[in-house]
């Protein structure tokens, strides 16, 4: 995907987050912004990473519905890895504080970086 000018971000919602409630509904494989190029190999992998076991997930779970999809321990640890990941980025952020209420949270980039790392490990 590529941004158009004179946008620099494109945020993207989910409406299946949204009927299970699962704040922000941000759908991260289409979300991108022009300040994500100037970022570092060690947030580039994470990121691919990530949008890999989403795109795994969203193939089996088309509800949400937290199931265990797959058979064998692989399949297991990907199912709570993205449970994992689904709860972590359904905190308090900025931007749902308009729509849900709740005070948003900032987080240092530093601090992401290493709570996703370990998420996926």
């Amino acid at each position: 995907m590529e941004l158009k000018a004179p946008y620099s971000a494109q945020i993207a919602l989910d409406r299946k987050r949204a009927v299970k409630a699962l704040l922000p509904l941000i759908e991260p494989k289409f979300s991108l912004s022009q300040a994500f190029a100037s970022t570092d190999k060690r947030h580039m992998q994470r990121v691919t990473r990530v949008k890999t076991l989403f795109d795994w997930y969203k193939n089996i779970d088309l509800e949400f519905d937290f199931e265990d999809h797959g058979n064998g321990p692989e399949a297991k640890l990907k199912n709570d890895m993205m449970r994992s990941f689904l709860t972590y980025l359904c905190q308090p952020f900025v931007v749902a504080e308009p729509f849900n209420g709740r005070p948003g949270e900032q987080v240092a980039h530093r601090d992401l970086l290493d709570e996703i790392e370990s998420l996926l490990d």
